[in-house]
């Protein structure tokens, strides 16, 4: 997960409760992530999604931007190997 409160990317083994890493993250996230395919995705408010390889150790695998001037608010939906996700004043839906 990423803390909203302080810009920290954490990964805890779910075994042993001991922290695999914990690492400052570029971007304040505001909705909940989303795993899907070995991936985390983090949706910030204004600054594009994040993408982070789903492993006990830090890899962002991509920083997504729409260029859209409006506020991610919501959580990505993922279904069908496509990911949805929503501003305030638009729907995306990004896929083959």
């Amino acid at each position: 997960w990423v803390s909203d409160r302080n810009r920290v990317a954490y990964c805890v083994s779910l075994k042993s409760g001991k922290v695999m890493y914990s690492t400052r993250f570029r971007a304040q996230p505001y909705a909940s992530a989303v795993a899907a395919d070995g991936k985390i995705y983090i949706v910030t408010r204004r600054q594009g999604t994040f993408v982070l390889a789903a492993k006990p150790s830090f890899s962002q695998l991509a920083h997504n931007n729409l260029r859209d001037s409006a506020t991610f608010n919501a959580s990505p939906a993922i279904a069908n190997g496509k990911i949805f996700l929503r501003s305030n004043s638009h729907l995306y839906c990004i896929g083959r």
